[in-house]
């Protein structure tokens, strides 16, 4: 086997665990953003008045439903998070915007 062959399948196998990592990267962000969109929705919801419950019924989502969105277990859809952004009478944009506070802050926590 040449040298050249040796370091071809090298460079393959550090090619693929790279692009390993940066998935699970990738992953680890997208999962801290659904956290802390999570918690920023639970948040809002509390500070305009609303149980869980309510807040899901008036969002036309499942209560339980709602339950996996605050945990950071589900991963919304742009529908989804419309109507979540009009039952807290925020736009989307800056429902997102505070998304992305939560998810910094948690991240400055640990």
């Amino acid at each position: 086997m040449s040298v050249l062959y040796v370091q071809v399948i090298y460079i393959r196998v550090l090619y693929t665990r790279l692009s390993q990592v940066m998935h699970w990267a990738t992953l680890y962000r997208m999962t801290s953003l659904r956290i802390g969109f999570g918690r920023a929705v639970a948040r809002l919801r509390r500070a305009a008045g609303f149980s869980q419950e309510a807040f899901a019924l008036s969002c036309k989502v499942h209560r339980t439903y709602m339950t996996g969105i605050e945990r950071g277990k589900h991963n919304v859809s742009l529908d989804i998070l419309e109507r979540i952004a009009k039952g807290l009478r925020v736009d989307t944009g800056q429902l997102m915007a505070e998304a992305e506070k939560e998810r910094r802050s948690s991240s400055a926590r640990g």
